[in-house]
């Protein structure tokens, strides 16, 4: 999947940086990699570099500051030859809280013009409100680049469309497709405890529907003390169970390392499930000469089929 991420940022920018960090790493999930986020000061500058992504991307993610928000929609939308009509929900949520003669505002127009064809996604006030069009596959989201909204923006609305397009990419489901289609089936919730690895089990869960009903994961912070590996997973399993009450939880431990015969690496992880009072363990080993990346991968494939044989087995493989 190709994302590409415009911002114009025209302020702030030194407060912007820990913003666009937060932004990108959402995107990793789907990308396989962090997107970097081109920023730009008008929109005649950044025109080419947007006309090469809404022709090549699958979706292309333009955030504007609150300064020059107004400016570079209308640009935009321009641009994009979208046809304009005054939003009156958007003008009653608004006129609202201001009264409407400040509607009457030459600005104002920013906050109540959207292309007549698009999703608008808005916000509590009304004001700065985001949208999206699409033609056939490819995508386009207009966000306000602004910390009390980006991200509620991205949440509510661009990871729904990130889901509808990798889902239409998938022409044979990998295996955590199967795991959530087992989840749904069984109206199962499961608990993760979010360590170091966990990235790995979300990243095969998160592109899904249905990954945030059925699965939670849990930032869990306890030293291990004097535990073994093992015991240590046990742990973070319970905890994660105890603490949101579903009937099972999951863990991946971090990566281990003991001695190991000539040839072979030595690394390893813990893998618990725990539910009804008792927990399954086991050390799962990388294959000779796999990279860490596809080894962690397959560690959380074995993770989920150590919580179907534990639940009961009805036929999905997912190890795949």
């Amino acid at each position: 999947m190709k994302v590409s991420l415009i911002s114009f940022s025209a302020d702030d920018e030194l407060n912007k940086i820990s913003l666009k960090a937060k932004i990108s790493s959402v995107f990793r999930v789907y990308c396989g990699r962090v997107p970097i986020i081109a920023d730009y000061k008008d929109f005649k500058e950044a025109a080419p570099h947007l006309a090469d992504a809404l022709k090549n991307s699958d979706i292309t993610v333009i955030m504007a500051s609150k300064n020059c928000f107004g400016e570079i929609k209308e640009k935009f939308c321009r641009a994009m030859s979208l046809k304009m009509e005054t939003r009156f929900d958007l003008f009653e949520k608004i006129s609202g809280g201001i009264g409407e003669e400040s509607m009457k505002s030459p600005k104002a127009a920013a906050h109540i013009d959207y292309p007549a064809e698009c999703d608008i996604i808005s916000f509590d006030d009304g004001f700065f409100s985001g949208f999206s069009v699409h033609a056939g596959k490819k995508y386009a989201v207009f966000l306000p680049f602004a910390e009390d909204r980006i991200l509620d923006g991205i949440n509510r609305h661009v990871l729904k469309i990130l889901r509808i397009i990798y889902n239409a990419e998938q022409k044979v489901k990998d295996a955590s497709y199967g795991f959530l289609v087992f989840l749904k089936n069984r109206k199962l919730r499961v608990a993760v405890a979010k360590t170091k690895t966990a990235d790995f089990i979300e990243e095969k869960l998160a592109h899904q529907d249905g990954f945030d009903e059925y699965v939670k994961l849990l930032p869990l912070k306890y030293k291990q003390d004097q535990m073994t590996p093992a015991e240590y997973t046990v742990k973070l399993s319970f905890d994660a169970l105890d603490t949101l009450g579903f009937p099972y939880a999951i863990a991946m431990s971090d990566v281990y390392k003991q001695d190991a015969p000539e040839g072979g690496s030595g690394l390893y992880v813990c893998l618990a499930v725990a539910g009804g009072g008792n927990a399954d363990v086991k050390q799962f080993f990388p294959k000779k000469n796999e990279d860490m990346e596809s080894f962690l991968y397959a560690a959380a494939n074995e993770l989920f089929t150590m919580l179907k044989d534990r639940v009961g087995d009805d036929g999905i493989d997912f190890t795949q």
